[in-house]
Order: structure tokens, then C-alpha cells, then sequence
């Protein structure tokens, strides 16, 4: 059986997690775990990308460079869950910026609210001219399947910042 997380940490897309100093896995050798790995010049480790792997770095890159995320991000430090059926991510915000980015999060790791929908929710959320009632996160939620959980002051602290990430999908395309 293969690794189930995959977290993306600046660069460093790896299998479960790997110190970005010293390339150095928390849960046994790379071989172990079936990863290919390889050392860059900075000494962080990356593994051979997937359509899902080069879309979630590029959604990373988007998002900590997007001019109103870091306009409207200085206190947007919360963790949450986009829950896409056939994936999910867990992303930990920092002042604006992605901290961290796991995808396929074990059931005990920690956020602080959730969006969940069906993967063809967010496929078309991911258009670039989403369909009537894709549009935004209260649209689908209303009329689609898609649904909000755990702390909604969080949410509601963040929302400018986060509806900005998901029309982000509009430009990498769906994670799913």
C-alpha cells in the first residue's frame, strides 16, 4: 500500500511528511514508503509530479502571490478542509499565506471549518465562467450540494480571502 498524505510545504511536494532541512521522513526511509525522491540544491525533497500534485502547486503559488489575498490576508491565519469527494485538502493559513497544504488528511487532523461538495461541485466551480449557481460558495450551498461546518465565525472572518481561493480554481483548473 502507498502513503496516504501527500503535503505540499513551499516547494516540497512530498509523501507523508518530510523535514524541508534535512529531507528526512517522519515515518520510515522513502523506499519504505514506495516515494522517488530527490534532493534539490536547497536540500528540500521533491517527488515525481501528478496532474493533482503540479495543479496544487501551482493553486499554492496563485494563491501566496495573489495581490488581494495579501491585501485582505493579514490576519487570514486559520486552518480548513475543501472536502472534493475524491480528494481533500487541508490548508493551514498564515497571515495570508499557505503554511502548509496536506492532501488526503488523516481523520485526526485538526481544521477549523470545512466546505465540502461533490468532486463535479468543484469541477465546475473550477470553470473559467463557472455555471448559474456555481458562481459562489452561498449559491451551491443553497442550491447544490455543497455544505459548511465547524467554526463559521472563522469562515465568515475569512471569507473574502477564502471565496478569493476558491475563484483561484478558475485559473488552475479543479484540484480533482
Amino acid at each position: 500500500t502507498g502513503p496516504k498524505n501527500q503535503v505540499i510545504q513551499g516547494q516540497v511536494t512530498v509523501k507523508r511528511r518530510i523535514s524541508a532541512r534535512s529531507g528526512e521522513s517522519t515515518r520510515g526511509s522513502p523506499a519504505a514508503r514506495g516515494a522517488h525522491l530527490s534532493v534539490t540544491r536547497e536540500g528540500t525533497a521533491m517527488t515525481t509530479t501528478t496532474d493533482t500534485e503540479s495543479a496544487v502547486a501551482e493553486f499554492r503559488r496563485l494563491s501566496d502571490s495573489d495581490p488581494e489575498i495579501q491585501a485582505h490576508g493579514r490576519y487570514f491565519s486559520c486552518s480548513f478542509l475543501w472536502d472534493m469527494e475524491e480528494k481533500t485538502f487541508l490548508f493551514r493559513m498564515h497571515r495570508g499565506k499557505i503554511e502548509e497544504l496536506v492532501v488526503d488528511p488523516g481523520p485526526l487532523e485538526g481544521y477549523d471549518f470545512a466546505v465540502r461538495a461533490s468532486a463535479d461541485t468543484w469541477r465546475e466551480f473550477g470553470r473559467p465562467v463557472p455555471a448559474p449557481m456555481f458562481h459562489g460558495i452561498w449559491a451551491a450551498t443553497f442550491r447544490r450540494d455543497m455544505r459548511l461546518e465547524g467554526d463559521l465565525l472563522v469562515l465568515m472572518q475569512n471569507l473574502r480571502c477564502v471565496t478569493r481561493q476558491i475563484e483561484l480554481l478558475r485559473t488552475t483548473g479543479p484540484l480533482v
